[in-house]
């Protein structure tokens, strides 16, 4: 599993191919493995490409990410294009990548997660109250 096989099958490949590769790497995230070949790299290839919308397949890479956050040691990588492209996600990915910041454990997304707080959408506060716990409160 290397980071170039990943990023052109990500790119050139099916919907089918790429749901497919999204999938394998969930599995492998889950694993006990905790010595993955090329993990740092693979996953801050995704969390680049979450800011690049591919509708058909954003879900995917998020919930691939959030599984490696929660399974892998992420201190290597650098959430901060999530953080970076807040004001300009889609509604309906604006809670996946407030999730995202905070699974990281990094106080420093606070202060942009919280300007959240007021929003008009349900998902987006709620999102930004789990984040705030999640991230060991204001």
């Amino acid at each position: 599993m290397d980071k170039y096989g990943i990023e052109a099958t990500l790119s050139y490949g099916s919907e089918t191919e790429k749901i497919e590769l999204l999938s394998h790497l969930c599995d492998v995230f889950e694993s006990y493995n905790k010595n993955i070949k090329g993990f740092d790299e693979i996953v801050q290839m995704l969390v680049n490409l979450t800011v690049k919308p591919d509708d058909r397949i954003s879900d995917d890479i998020i919930d691939t990410i959030l599984t490696a956050q929660i399974n892998q040691d992420i201190s290597n990588i650098n959430f901060d294009i999530v953080d970076e492209h807040l004001e300009t996600a889609p509604t309906h990915i604006l809670p996946r990548f407030i999730e995202i910041l905070s699974y990281t454990y990094n106080r420093k997304y606070i202060p942009s997660i919280v300007r959240f707080k007021d929003h008009k959408d349900a998902y987006i506060k709620q999102a930004v109250e789990d984040a705030i716990i999640e991230l060991g409160g204001l």
